[in-house]
């Protein structure tokens, strides 16, 4: 009886110990198709597998950042609204506390911001093409196929007045500032100025174009003037030279020398600009006082539908029919980017917060950007396309209405990288500061320059250059630059003073670095001997035999201990005191180097497209992996638990350390000028021709 109970007893652990490893391996498996899933760019199906993995127990580092990854592109999407008919506009109130949606059931439902729940809906005329609410936030106005302009109170929903205008349908009606004009415009090449006291509309003027449908009105900031916008012409675009600013207590100002019929219109904060883009690709800067032209802007291919321009009027932002958004120096007119934005784009609106631009593509799909054209998220496009669009900045959302009657929010905030900054286009590359709020850049034809950390900072010139186009480096203290020159490394202050002078390699250096403490320097040349200095006395501490030095760092926490790796596929420890440790751990060069934050780990790169990991302590090899591109750039994240990848064609792929596994890869550009990951943060900088980006990990 004992044994059979001891059999029973241990069948039993058996069957428990199959049990949780066919458990651990379902996990496995699952948090493996979440990752594949992931890297496929499914993020919902991702965040479901991964998910499940994390909540039967497996929680590493890896799962962590796929789950968060997954969780930002799903959870973009906030909030998804049936409202049972087309929605045809969607404006918000005064004070941003409701959204109204007008729908083609002649209905105009009122919506909080926040939580989206419907307050009232109010039944407008028959064949309602445009609704806007007025400033007094107590009535609104709607135009209709008929022709007819109504005026409504929101509270009870009654029609206040209502106002024939044209027997042709309707499509624009546009308040002025301060609610007392409307503009309208249809079908027919015609605007008419209607009075409102809040109650009842006076007609008062008309101005007619000679080109067809009026597609908006863009009123000065003070609303004492305005411009009308066309609409695509159904055929050949009239060959129109002219275009009128309307002006209330006045005649208009014609605006002479334009390419075809306005398309887009944006006034300058103080009013006393006003930028045009015509059907022909031109953009043109107007003094608005007199109609004269300032400027023209020139690069589409085909008509300007949207402008934009940032608070502080600094950059102006255009979006044409060949889908490209192109970026300008509203001062200068000087062209500082295009990126391919759609396949044909629709509209662009700046927002109010967030340094963000939004852009619509006529294929329904919505982008955001940062000021200086990096693609900041992507929102594809939803099955019913976009009949209407808004961005409601004081709530963090972008708001989408399509003809299958959806009213969807999607957030504005919370996309992959936190900075974007356009950095000349000669920069040769960027260093920072111990306190990783400052940093320097250098261009090949000009003095270094001193940037914050900040979206579009201001550059401080500084009064030395970049002597050789190579390598340099920024003090931790952010108060000297080493860099090369004839085979001298010098240290210079940032104001021009050559404080120290050491002898370098006779062909230049690949890399120079001073360590955390800024007392010594370290200088690589292409497969030579390392160069280690003390920079207060100039002694050299020379390598101990001689090698071909491919990559070289500081050791972490050691103020001159050395990892080194050679060209011929050696990993070496190189202590301040006691003998060198080696760990060959390929037959070709090492190209990159980095030890873990938490001084644990080294990871090395190699030639043969390969990354390895090392126990920093042993030297022992623990993992490597195929790549699949000849990377030239890594970093560990801040808590060790990441390194990130990069080479020269633009790709970056992130992996776990333990296990070594990769979670992420993706394109950010055609090249990639440096990478490095940050030790007060998780983040990673890449440069690029476009400029300098700081991702989130």
């Amino acid at each position: 009886l004992v044994q059979a109970n001891g059999r029973a007893e241990a069948n039993a652990v058996e069957a428990r110990k199959n049990a949780a490893e066919s458990a651990q391996r379902l996990t496995l498996m699952t948090a493996e198709q979440g990752r594949q899933a992931f890297l496929a760019g499914r993020p919902a199906e991702a965040l479901a597998l991964l998910s499940t993995a994390r909540d039967a127990g497996l929680d590493n580092a890896g799962v962590q950042y796929m789950v968060r990854k997954s969780t930002a592109a799903v959870g973009s999407l906030q909030r998804s609204v049936e409202l049972g008919a087309g929605v045809s506009v969607i404006a918000l109130s005064p004070n941003k506390t409701e959204i109204a949606v007008s729908t083609s059931d002649d209905s105009v439902s009122f919506l909080n911001a926040q939580t989206f729940a419907v307050i009232r809906t109010v039944k407008v005329a028959k064949g309602t093409r445009n609704m806007r609410l007025m400033p007094d936030g107590k009535t609104m106005i709607t135009c209709s196929a008929t022709g007819i302009l109504s005026a409504w109170d929101i509270e009870t929903g009654g029609q206040l007045d209502q106002l024939r205008i044209d027997p042709l349908p309707l499509v624009v009606c546009m308040p002025s500032p301060d609610g007392k004009t409307i503009v309208t415009g249809g079908v027919t090449p015609d605007s008419h100025r209607i009075g409102f006291d809040g109650h009842h509309f006076t007609p008062r003027s008309g101005q007619a174009y000679d080109t067809s449908t009026i597609r908006g009105v863009r009123w000065s900031p003070d609303g004492s003037r305005f411009v009308v916008v066309m609409a695509e012409a159904s055929g050949p675009p009239p060959p129109t030279k002219r275009h009128p600013i309307e002006v209330l207590d006045g005649n208009p100002l014609w605006l002479v020398g334009i390419h075809g019929p306005v398309r887009a219109a944006v006034w300058s904060p103080d009013g006393k600009a006003v930028y045009t883009g015509d059907e022909g690709g031109v953009i043109s800067k107007w003094d608005s006082a007199t109609g004269h032209k300032l400027r023209e802007l020139s690069g589409h291919r085909g008509a300007v539908i949207a402008l934009g321009l940032t608070r502080d009027f600094h950059r102006l932002f255009s979006l044409g029919v060949d889908g490209s958004l192109r970026i300008w120096d509203a001062e200068s007119g000087a062209q500082i980017g295009s990126v391919p934005a759609h396949e044909r784009g629709r509209e662009l609106v700046v927002s109010e917060v967030g340094d963000i631009v939004v852009t619509f593509g006529a294929d329904g799909s919505t982008k955001m950007w940062s000021l200086s054209g990096q693609l900041r998220r992507s929102v594809p496009a939803a099955a019913g396309g976009i009949s209407a669009m808004t961005v409601n900045a004081a709530n963090d959302r972008i708001l989408t209405g399509s003809i299958d009657g959806t009213l969807r929010a999607f957030q504005l905030s919370g996309v992959d990288f936190r900075l974007a900054i356009s950095l000349p286009g000669d920069t040769a590359g960027v260093s920072f500061d111990r306190d990783e709020k400052q940093f320097v850049a250098a261009s090949f034809n000009g003095p270094f320059a001193r940037y914050p950390l900040q979206e579009a900072p201001e550059a401080e010139r500084l009064k030395t250059s970049l002597l050789d186009d190579r390598a340099f480096a920024l003090s931790g203290d952010g108060r000297f630059i080493a860099d090369d020159h004839d085979g001298t490394i010098r240290v210079v202050s940032l104001a021009g003073q050559v404080e120290h002078e050491f002898p370098g390699h006779a062909d230049g250096e690949a890399t120079v670095a001073f360590n955390a403490t800024d007392t010594h320097l370290l200088a690589t040349g292409d497969f030579n001997m390392p160069l280690l200095y003390e920079i207060a006395t100039g002694q050299q501490r020379l390598f101990p035999e001689k090698i071909g030095t491919a990559a070289a760092v500081f050791a972490v926490n050691t103020p001159s201990d050395v990892w080194v790796g050679t060209d011929q596929g050696e990993v070496i420890f190189w202590p301040e005191n006691g003998p060198l440790r080696r760990n060959k751990v390929a037959k070709t060069v090492v190209v990159a180097i980095r030890q873990s934050p938490d001084a644990m780990w080294v990871a090395v790169t190699t030639y043969d497209q390969r990354v390895h990991l090392l126990r920093a302590d042993t030297l022992e090899e623990v993992a490597v992996a195929p790549v699949g591109a000849a990377v030239n750039a890594l970093g560990f994240s801040a808590d060790s638990t990441l390194i990130v990848l990069g080479d020269r064609t633009g790709n970056i792929q992130v992996w776990t350390v333990a296990p070594l596994q990769q979670v992420d890869a993706r394109k950010i550009g055609s090249r990639l000028f440096q990478l490095s990951t940050f030790t007060k943060s998780a983040s990673f900088l890449t440069l690029t021709p476009s400029g300098l980006l700081v991702w989130d990990l």
